[in-house]
């Protein structure tokens, strides 16, 4: 009785908890009977205000956590820049913090809108579900089948933001995590549910916690149904989500279980299950019975293309001219090939962003001018002579200096202000060439991205890293494109240029090419409106517009010259008159013939056509295309196989490779009927391609062809070469260094760290001056691992620990269990490795699995 006096004493006393108990007893106040009677609303109405402060007082503890961990980084990058180039070392690390946030905030607002689709969806299902079981006739539970894709790493990133946009829907969101059976899977998510926080819970003395042990669905029920009474609706009874983030590590037994328990009490708790599958929705039903899969309710919603998701990024953070640092097309090719050959994961893609600009900060001094162009300017007129010394040392920069005369170098390199002056303009070319380049590419990619067999890519990441090269216009992707584009449909070629303009549009260095395309678009606009105007009188050219040039006429058909518009009398009559001409090469043609072989020449007399004026017209108009001057020209697309002549009214092959096989062509020997129908069809085609080349709309795009072909070879001129000075403060070049640190060579390092200790540890003891060299100070792997590479496939194990006992103990004799038992220790981690097995062959032996040897 006296412990209840006591107890009773400090609830009275408020302050001192533990009067009259004993030494290390402590008694706890019980909640008070008032807050029993106080209503429910009041309570709901405290436990959000408090909840709120809570979450307040968390995250600004957070934050100092993080502003903590961030400057501790932040020392440690600044030591390692001072220990290569103490000059501007903390500014290049305010530069990093820089850049990265503003590309992480890109890569997160890119992410929410690729992904705001899949959001709005799945927490419309989840504020949805309560009606999806009630009109449901079978009592079932909700589940949404997220398909995330094999991009492990991005999971956690996702899964956080939707937690994020559910918790505006409910509070009750429990995380279920693999590797858990039936028991532990339950108290979590009971605990998850009824338990507050942990600042909560140092902060509410009337609010008891729930023990683990306690935990159970029947609790979970009794207290849901005092939260939210059985008569509330909508609102007032939020759905309990439970999230599987990665459901094929899932053990089947366990989320079975927990699915079947689930079911038993749909009536009173409205649970939603939300699945997080990396591969297929067969690995649903591979998991889960038919028995299971029956209880659910499944809904699939797909997340994006994550290689779309990445071609985004580079768009954002690469491409665009407003950042600064850029990448070789080397580097960049090296990235994105690590992303699509092994996790298709932005977060490893992004950390090699990281690594790659930390490492330019830490080899490039120069790079403290990856800011924007008013602080660049600011920090170069900041700069004396000595500062400006590791700008003057880059090799484009020399390159400059050396194309000037004698007395500008010596200004350039003595005199401050003019050292000064020049970074200022140079930079300033580095920046207008940049936002140039990067407009045409863009350029370059509208007008091809949706052409047959898309020659130069369907994405502008491919066009920019192959304009990165410098080589883009000189390749055949380029031809082949252009020969697409000429057979470009009016519609489709003023939408081109519709595009193209607002690209162009805002760059000084690119008004007169804006200019042009507004004229092109005039014309088409005009022939669209009026085209009685252009088609009422023969159009051969329009005034002021350039012959296509060679590379561009990909056609593989040479246009002919118009035939001249006579009336049939005077045509016939023209005809008649050159007859003459051409029959006295064929007399003379067949008169050879007839002198070496009569009856061919009887016979095939007999068989020719007869001279019809018609017959004469048709040869007299072959001979003149044969003889016009526009045959002549050739383009290195062109495919000419050489003329088609005419002699006595049969077409003959010309001087070809082929004709000599069927005869000379001085004996004008007659072709069969398909040689005549294959000419025929050429005859056609020319007719077809000058017919073309009249029309007006064909003479506007070829112009239109020019000014973009002309255009591009003027300004597609890549930034990240060493003709463009200064370029190597702004751009990442050194791909072996990439490949060195990104790319995992197991083997090569175990080799290095096992042969050489001293390359990971650098402890003065384990330096060795020769490869080969075994000395005692190394570790006993290293020992046994170096001896093992000078013994032949089958190792002797008795000798093998002689020869590691004698270097280890540096000649003791005597071989004590410690050594031996050290020495087994090394073979034990040797055979971990994969360097050796046992063998079958001899039982004292074991095989060498590595190449090399005696």
């Amino acid at each position: 009785m006296a412990p209840r006096a006591n107890e009773h004493c400090v609830q009275d006393s408020g302050g001192e908890h533990t009067e009259g108990l004993a030494k290390g007893v402590f008694v706890f106040r019980k909640r008070k009977a008032s807050a029993a009677n106080t209503p429910r609303s009041k309570l709901k109405r405290a436990r959000s205000s408090k909840s709120a402060a809570a979450a307040a007082r968390k995250k600004k503890k957070a934050g100092a956590v993080v502003e903590n961990a961030v400057a501790h980084v932040d020392g440690i990058m600044c030591e390692e820049f001072m220990s290569r180039e103490p000059k501007y070392a903390s500014e290049r690390v305010s530069v990093y913090n820089e850049l990265m946030k503003s590309v992480e905030s890109k890569v997160d607002a890119i992410q929410n809108k690729i992904f705001q689709g899949v959001y709005d969806s799945v927490v419309n299902f989840v504020r949805n579900s309560q009606k999806m079981r009630d009109q449901s006739c079978v009592r079932s539970i909700p589940t949404a089948v997220l398909l995330t894709g094999v991009n492990m790493p991005d999971h956690t990133k996702i899964l956080d933001t939707m937690i994020n946009r559910l918790k505006d829907l409910t509070p009750h969101i429990s995380v279920l995590h693999s590797g858990q059976n039936m028991k532990q899977l339950v108290a979590n998510l009971v605990l998850d549910i009824v338990n507050p926080s942990d600042d909560e819970m140092e902060d509410d003395e009337g609010c008891g916690t729930l023990k683990k042990s306690d935990a159970s669905f029947g609790y979970l029920e009794e207290w849901y149904a005092n939260q939210y009474p059985s008569g509330g609706q909508g609102e007032d009874r939020p759905p309990i989500v439970l999230l599987a983030q990665d459901f094929e590590n899932f053990t089947g037994a366990s989320l079975c279980d927990l699915i079947t328990l689930c079911g038993r009490y749909q009536s009173s708790l409205p649970i939603v299950f939300i699945l997080g599958v990396a591969t297929t929705l067969d690995a649903v039903h591979k998991t889960l019975p038919q028995a299971v899969t029956s209880q659910l309710t499944i809904s699939t919603f797909g997340s994006p293309n994550s290689t779309l998701h990445l071609y985004e990024v580079i768009d954002a953070i690469i491409i665009d001219p407003e950042v600064p640092f850029k990448l070789s097309e080397k580097v960049l090719g090296y990235l994105v090939e690590n992303f699509l050959y092994h996790d298709f994961s932005i977060n490893r893609f992004l950390s090699a962003y990281r690594f790659v600009l930390a490492e330019h900060l830490f080899r490039q001094p120069g790079s403290i001018l990856l800011t924007d162009e008013k602080k660049m300017l600011e920090t170069i007129n900041s700069m004396d002579m000595e500062e400006l010394e590791f700008l003057c040392r880059l090799n484009s920069f020399r390159n400059y200096v050396e194309k000037l005369d004698l007395k500008d170098q010596a200004e350039v390199l003595t005199n401050v202000n003019v050292c000064r002056k020049t970074m200022v303009k140079l930079l300033k070319e580095y920046l207008d060439c940049l936002k140039t380049f990067t407009a045409m590419v863009k350029v370059l990619y509208c007008l091809t991205k949706d052409l047959p067999r898309r020659p130069l890519g369907g994405y502008l990441r491919i066009v920019y890293q192959e304009a990165l090269t410098g080589n883009l216009l000189n390749s055949p992707k380029y031809r082949e494109a252009f020969q697409f584009l000429k057979l470009t449909a009016p519609h489709d070629l003023e939408e081109k240029l519709k595009i193209v303009l607002t690209e162009v549009e805002g760059l000084e260095s690119l008004k007169g090419f804006a200019a042009q395309i507004s004229e092109s678009l005039k014309k088409l606009a005009d022939i669209k409106n009026n085209p009685d105007a252009y088609t009422s009188s023969p159009m051969t050219s329009v005034p002021g517009t350039p012959a296509l040039p060679g590379s561009l006429n990909t056609s593989g058909i040479t246009p002919l010259a118009p035939r001249n518009k006579q009336s049939p009398s005077k045509r016939n009559s023209t005809t008649l008159n050159d007859s003459a001409e051409l029959a006295t090469p064929q007399s003379g043609a067949e008169s050879a013939v007839n002198r070496s072989s009569p009856r061919k020449s009887t016979k095939s007399a007999a068989n020719s056509p007869k001279k019809t004026p018609s017959n004469l017209a048709t040869t007299t108009d072959r001979a003149t295309r044969n003889n016009s001057p526009l045959k002549q020209s050739s383009t290195p697309m062109d495919t000419s196989t050489g003329g088609v002549g005419s002699v006595g009214g049969t077409p003959t092959f010309g001087s070809t490779p082929m004709s000599a096989g069927f005869g000379s062509p001085s004996l004008g020997r007659a072709l069969s009927r398909f040689d005549r129908m294959n000419a025929g069809l050429l005859d056609l085609a020319h007719r077809n391609s000058m017919q073309h080349q009249s029309r007006p709309y064909d003479l506007v795009r070829s112009e239109v062809m020019e000014i973009i072909n002309t255009n591009l070879k003027q300004f597609l001129k890549s930034p990240c070469t060493s003709a463009r000075p200064l370029y190597e403060a702004f751009t990442f070049t050194a791909v072996g260094v990439l490949r060195r640190h990104l790319t995992g060579t197991p083997r090569a390092s175990l080799h290095t760290a096992l042969t050489d200790p001293y390359v990971y540890l650098r402890h003065p003891d384990l330096k060795i001056s020769d490869p080969g060299e075994i000395p005692a100070s190394l570790p006993d792997v290293s020992i046994a691992y170096k001896l093992h590479l000078e013994c032949p496939r089958l190792i002797n194990i008795y000798d093998w620990l002689s020869c590691w006992h004698s270097i280890a103990t540096q000649g003791d004799a005597n071989i004590t269990k410690v050594g031996q038992a050290r020495f087994t220790r090394s073979v034990s981690e040797l055979q971990h490795l994969g360097f050796i097995k046992t063998s079958n062959r001899k039982a004292d032996h074991v095989a060498r699995l590595t190449f090399g040897g005696s």
